[in-house]
Parts: C-alpha cells; structure tokens; sequence
C-alpha cells in the first residue's frame, strides 16, 4: 500500500509541462490577458467542483474517481498539443479543473481509511508526509527534464509524455486496495445530499476539524509563491537561474513535508509549527524587502516553514474528522484553501499598483504571523483546538 502511495504521489507531478505550459500559450499567439483569462476558467471549475466532488467521493469508488480524475487530464493535456488554441486551451482547463476536484480530498480519504481498516491509522502521517517529500522531489525532477525533451521534440513531445504519465498513474490508481465502505446513508441523489449536508455539518461543528481549517485558510492568506519569480527577476537574477533556484527550494520543501509527518505526535503538537510559521513570517517580510539576489534565502526559508506547517495541519485533519464524509470534510479544506490564495493573489495584485511589488509581497507576512500568534489556541488539545 505504501509504496504505491508514493509512487502515485510522484506520478502526480512528472508532469514535464507544468512549467512551461504558459510557454505553450504564449508560442500559439495567446496574449497576456488571455492567459490570464485560461487561469480565472481553471480556478473557477476547481472553486465549483471542489466540495461536490469530495461529496461524491464519500458515496462511490475513491479508486474508481482517482482512475477517471487521471484519465481526464491526460485528455487534457493531449488535447493542448494536438489542436493548441484558444478554445482547446479552456477547454483543456476546464478538463484539469475537473480532474484536480475529483482527486482532492479523494486520494487522503482512501488512504486515510485503508490504514485505518488495516490498524495503522497512526502511520498515515509518516506515509503522507513522505509521499509529499516523493511528490516534491519528483516535481523537481520534471521540472529540469523539461527542457531536453523541448530540444528533442518541442511541445508535442512534452505534452504526450505528459498525458502518457497520466495514464500511467490510471493504472496504477486500478491496483489500489478499498474495502467497502459502511456507514452511507440512502440511495441516489437523496443519499448524495445527505452525505454532503453530514459533511459540511461537520466541518462547522466538530471543533477540532473547524480549528484546523481556519488553519488551512489562514495559510492560503500567506500564499506567495507565484511572485517568487517576479522577485528574483526584479532583484537581478540571471533568468537561466531562477529554475534552478526554485528547484533548490523545492528540495528543501520536500524535506518540510518528510519532517512534518514525524512532528505530528509530539506531546506539545501546537509548539513546532507555530515556531516555524514565526520564523517563516519573520524571513518573508526580510527576504521580500532585501531588494539583493540574497532575499532569495528568506523567501526559501518562508516557503519551507508553509509546506511545513501546511502538511502538519493536512495530516492532523484526518486524525480529527470523525464522521463518513471524510472525502467531504477534506474538501472543504481545499476549496477554503484555495479561495484564501486567490484573495491573496489579488491583494497583491491591488497593493503593487501602489507600491513596489517586494513590499506587496512583504505584507503577507502580516496574515503568516497573526496566524503563528493564533495557533497555539487553534493546534493545542482541549476546548478551543484539537
């Protein structure tokens, strides 16, 4: 079970057109604004399908929904090289969109709940915090071999080698193991609706579930990572190099997810991560205003602290949800997640038209740092957190 775990978890991100996609979209004549226009139609369908999704997970084969989620975005991504233009663009982002709800939510369910059944719920934490660490360095990986399959054969290449990944991960996701679920109540679209309501009800009413998805919301407030790159190009860094430091930081965030699986049975769960939030914080707002090559290291050292913390808080989640609706619960997490960036990405946004964007990018520390201030409260066991 674990090793297909970790491998499923890098076949997820040996995706060599992950970075350079938006390349893709500008080489077919596409203009800024209309790149832009593909991302809002990306975020849109995630935003919409993203807790109905998690509550069709809780009522059907996960197993089956991983398979069907990995099949869509080979689709997609065969889609954009085979016919690349506008409309086959969205449509391929609309396709993505679906694929990534399907499996969010539904892929630490599974696994969450197959531990369980086997006696080692306890090991999900390391098992998970691993797989992070494999995702991440495979990221890495795929990330470098981008650019000797674009020499070998350009676009096409990457984007079949993209989809024949996908497909790889579909068959892989078939071998996994599910045992029938209990629990569901009702039949059809009643019982879906019910499975969803249970859900939801859940997420607003057990308290340590509600406090760590203030945790996970409150950390997409701190997102900032999009404008890293936008940071070093404006601090003088050579273009030729900004991948390999990303890639360099991307290392250093998968050891964050490994050490974050093994801190979450500590007896004091709450101290760890609000120290390195502080320190994150801290680093954030001094890496962003060095306006040198050399804030760079701060904005690693941010980087690191949010996987970090962000992976602790995922995988108490799944230790504190008690009810069926698991996939549901967990959904609700990502969709408050990822609302959180994107109101960030646009105070960003709204702040740069004022200021430079090294200090736009700095005042995220403020949400990271009163976040840290609130954790203890939020992470310590007892009537006000888990």
């Amino acid at each position: 079970m674990n090793l297909r775990v970790y491998a499923l978890s890098a076949l997820r991100e040996a995706i060599p057109l992950y970075p350079v996609y938006a390349l893709l979209f500008a080489g077919s004549g596409l203009s800024a604004a209309q790149i832009s226009s593909l991302l809002i139609i990306w975020s849109a369908v995630t935003f919409a399908l993203e807790i109905p999704s998690g509550a069709l997970a809780d009522r059907v084969s996960r197993r089956r929904l991983l398979i069907i989620a990995a099949l869509i975005r080979a689709t997609a991504f065969a889609l954009w090289v085979t016919v690349p233009s506008y409309p086959v663009f969205a449509l391929g982002f609309v396709l993505w969109g679906t694929s990534s709800a399907l499996r969010s939510g539904t892929f630490e369910a599974l696994v969450y709940d197959e531990l369980s059944a086997a006696g080692a719920a306890s090991a999900y934490g390391r098992v998970i915090g691993t797989s992070g660490t494999v995702k991440l360095l495979v990221g890495v990986g795929a990330t470098l071999a981008a650019a000797p399959l674009l020499i070998i054969g350009g676009f096409p290449l990457v984007g079949w080698v993209s989809a024949a990944v996908c497909v790889g991960e579909a068959v892989l996701s078939w071998t996994l193991p599910e045992r029938p679920r209990t629990g569901r109540v009702g039949e059809g679209f009643r019982g879906y609706l019910g499975t969803l309501r249970a859900g939801l009800l859940e997420a607003r009413r057990n308290r340590p579930v509600f406090a760590l998805l203030i945790v996970l919301v409150g950390l997409g407030l701190g997102a900032f990572d999009e404008f890293v790159p936008l940071l070093l190009d404006g601090q003088g860094v050579p273009t030729a190099l900004i991948p390999i430091l990303l890639a360099g930081q991307g290392i250093l965030a998968a050891a964050a997810s490994w050490a974050a699986g093994r801190t979450t049975t500590f007896p004091e769960r709450w101290l760890v991560p609000t120290v390195v939030l502080i320190i994150g914080a801290v680093a954030l707002a001094a890496g962003a205003l060095a306006d040198h090559p050399v804030g760079f290291a701060g904005l690693v050292v941010a980087l690191t602290a949010t996987t970090f913390v962000t992976v602790h808080a995922q995988i108490r989640l799944q230790h504190a949800i008690t009810g069926d609706a698991r996939a549901t619960v967990t959904s609700v997490a990502g969709f408050g997640g990822e609302c959180a960036a994107l109101i960030t990405y646009g105070a960003i946004a709204g702040l740069s038209v004022g200021l430079p964007i090294t200090a736009a990018v700095a005042a995220m520390a403020i949400p990271m740092l009163l976040l840290a201030l609130a954790l203890p409260r939020l992470l310590r066991p007892g009537p006000g957190g888990p």
